[in-house]
């Protein structure tokens, strides 16, 4: 009976693991056309990979090792993310509009001139940051925790920090325009030059007509 069990439980594992194991097969065909759409990498232990250029729509790359990575003028648009650690990976000049890139962790990751149009960023931890220049509108923050990121001259167009916390985080000449700091805690935050247009902020709407 034990020796049943045992084989019961060593074929059960070896089946979850394979079920969770991204698609070799995907892989392949990535490595010899540098395009992938709706590809399945999850759980992929992707770290310094040069994707550089790639075209990547719908792909999954949820809950994987991405550190360092190199997404440099790819094509992410609705790419999946969740719970990845992305640190120092490099996305200039990508697009990722709509990608969710929820609980991820992103310190020292570059979006500078960077597609971020409605990405989902929720509970996410952003320390140094680079989004200068990049296109946030009416991305998701909500409850994020972010320090010492620069937005300088981003399109934050409608862009959601409630419940969020900002310290040494940068705005100058950022576009503000009905985004949402409610409830959001700031320290020592830069906002030298940037456009205020019905900006929730948490004491209250700043330039409510927009002048």
């Amino acid at each position: 009976m034990r020796i049943i069990v045992i084989f019961i439980m060593i074929n059960l594992i070896i089946f979850c693991r394979d079920a969770i194991a991204f698609d070799k097969i995907h892989l392949k065909n990535l490595k010899k056309s540098n395009k992938c759409n709706h590809c399945n990498f999850h759980q992929s232990n992707f770290s310094k990979i040069d994707l550089r250029n790639a075209q990547l729509k719908y792909t999954d790359f949820s809950d994987s090792n991405l550190r360092s990575s190199d997404f440099r003028g790819a094509i992410l648009i609705n790419a999946n993310f969740k719970n990845s650690d992305l640190t120092a990976a490099r996305f200039q000049k990508s697009n990722l509009k709509n990608a969710n890139l929820k609980q991820t962790i992103l310190k020292f990751s570059n979006f500078r001139e960077a597609n971020l149009e409605s990405v989902i960023l929720e509970k996410s931890n952003l320390n140094k940051v680079n989004f200068i220049n990049s296109n946030l509108k009416r991305v998701n923050f909500k409850q994020s925790n972010m320090i010492k990121v620069n937005f300088k001259k981003a399109n934050l167009n409608s862009a959601n920090f409630i419940n969020s916390v900002l310290d040494e985080v940068n705005f100058i000449e950022a576009n503000l325009t009905d985004a949402n700091f409610s409830s959001a805690i700031l320290k020592a935050v830069s906002f030298h030059g940037a456009k205020f247009c019905r900006t929730k902020m948490p004491w209250g709407i700043e330039n409510p007509i927009c002048e």
